[in-house]
């Protein structure tokens, strides 16, 4: 191969990077947003759940996709079970992409130093494997 073809073959692949073309499903952004939807009404039924506050970022070239969830529960509500069901939702959604998700769960008036937190990769094969055995196969590639 060329100098010229070598050059001309980096200067393609590139593209295709920047380009995102990752080879996962890439939903419009409306259809991004009616997941994201589906998701807060999934977690508003949750008992105890007062309130939803999600966060999504498709991501890009060269930065991931996440959902960021801050979710209040009514005083004495275990928060880390509300977590748990938190978690299940999400990694059942359809809801694409997504390398990670964060999960805050708390009290009316509490701080984030004092609520509940989760924080899960995505991208992390061990991570996955667990998920997958708690809930099953994700209905999506993230």
């Amino acid at each position: 191969m060329t100098r010229r073809a070598a050059i001309a073959a980096v200067a393609v692949l590139a593209c295709v990077a920047l380009a995102g073309c990752s080879g996962r499903p890439t939903p419009s952004p409306a259809e991004q947003q009616r997941m994201v939807e589906e998701v807060k009404a999934a977690l508003g039924v949750i008992d105890g759940v007062t309130g939803v506050g999600p966060t999504y970022n498709p991501g890009g070239p060269l930065e991931p996709s996440r959902l960021d969830l801050g979710v209040t529960v009514q005083p004495g509500r275990s928060r880390e079970t509300v977590a748990v069901e938190v978690t299940r939702i999400v990694w059942t959604s359809k809801l694409a992409p997504l390398d990670y998700f964060d999960i805050t769960v708390g009290y009316p008036g509490e701080y984030y130093d004092t609520a509940h937190e989760v924080h899960v990769n995505l991208t992390d094969a061990a991570t996955v494997g667990d998920l997958t055995r708690r809930y099953g196969a994700r209905p999506i590639a993230s």
